[in-house]
């Protein structure tokens, strides 16, 4: 499969017909490549085949403490504190970065974003902020199904907010991909039951309908993501009580929620800001789209959009692809949030 990929992009190459001609050959091979991996969808395989990518990478500049969290359940979750070297003690910070990670609620683990968390780290020491992130996670699909990482998620939220060191003006709640649409049904869920909210949220490439199906999902030949992945994710999150109406609940498709909710939400709480980045080129582009249509049509000034018309499915976190555009995008993060805090 790699050779026959490879010789249809010399032939696009040579007959000036390739699909992003503002990538580099390599960038555009690893794209069209990951595309026929990424249409495998049994955990278990996805799991196996995305081993190397869960394996956390060496950090030079990040100290980084595993804690596990007890949720409702009974069991715990094993989450993990990234600070600045030599900031691992201090007895305040100006912004504690709650992020929940990604993996269409099948894969993943709180370390696996360990360089791209360096980076964010890094970027806003440079504007004079004493910054942590606590990596959350939550139980995983097919084994845990929907309510279960969303009722974790609350879990570690209320226990960071229970640390005296935490206040909850300077948490900043992030995720991408899955783990942007836990934060954003986290938000939904902390408002309903009357928690304080963070004072702002950050989400990376969000999974917002889950009402959408392999049919409904564009052909998109541009993202590394394909579209039985994507249309995958509602399937295991939800296992047997998947129906049409559970997929249409505001806590399992962001974008159906009431204006009363997201009225509630993103003006009567203290959540100050919300960002939204993604890529122009992702399968979930469209989506997103409606979801940004929907907020700045029912609400004025919550929202900052960033999009790289060029750029894939989380390309923030993809760093050994695509060094320039994930490093930029880490940067505007990180001046976003300082921005608003």
């Amino acid at each position: 499969m790699a050779v026959y990929h490879y010789f249809v992009l010399i032939y696009r190459t040579v007959t000036k017909s390739r699909v992003h001609k503002n990538l580099s050959f390599g960038q555009e091979y690893y794209i069209g490549f990951l595309r026929y991996t990424t249409a495998i969808t049994d955990p278990y395989l996805v799991r196996h085949f995305t081993a190397d990518v869960q394996t956390p990478k060496k950090t030079e500049q990040c100290v980084i403490k595993k804690v596990n969290v007890p949720i409702s359940d009974g069991s715990t979750v094993e989450c993990a504190w990234f600070t600045n070297l030599n900031e691992d003690n201090l007895d305040s910070y100006d912004i504690t970065i709650l992020y929940f990670h990604g993996g269409g609620y099948i894969w993943g683990n709180s370390l696996m974003y360990s360089k791209s968390y360096e980076t964010l780290l890094l970027n806003l020491k440079l504007q004079n902020k004493r910054a942590r992130i606590f990596s959350g996670t939550y139980p995983l699909a097919p084994e845990s199904v929907f309510p279960a990482q969303l009722n974790a998620s609350v879990d570690v939220y209320k226990w960071l907010l229970a640390n005296p060191s935490v206040r909850p003006e300077s948490i900043v709640l992030a995720g991408e991909s899955a783990g942007a649409h836990l934060a954003l049904t986290l938000l939904f869920s902390l408002y309903k039951q009357k928690v304080e909210l963070p004072s702002a949220c950050v989400t990376i490439s969000p999974v917002v309908d889950m009402t959408q199906t392999f049919e409904t999902f564009p052909n998109n030949l541009t993202d590394y993501l394909a579209k039985e992945s994507a249309a995958s994710v509602p399937n295991y999150y939800l296992g047997a009580n998947d129906s049409s109406s559970l997929r249409k609940n505001e806590l399992v498709s962001p974008i159906l929620a009431s204006d009363k909710l997201l009225k509630g939400v993103f003006t009567e709480s203290n959540l100050k800001k919300y960002l939204v980045a993604y890529g122009g080129q992702e399968v979930f582009s469209p989506e997103i789209k409606r979801w940004i249509s929907r907020i700045e049509g029912l609400l004025t000034g919550v929202m900052d959009v960033d999009c790289d018309p060029d750029m894939v499915h989380i390309y923030q976190l993809l760093p050994e692809a695509f060094p320039t555009h994930a490093v930029n995008g880490i940067e505007r993060i990180a001046k976003w949030i300082v921005s608003v805090l």
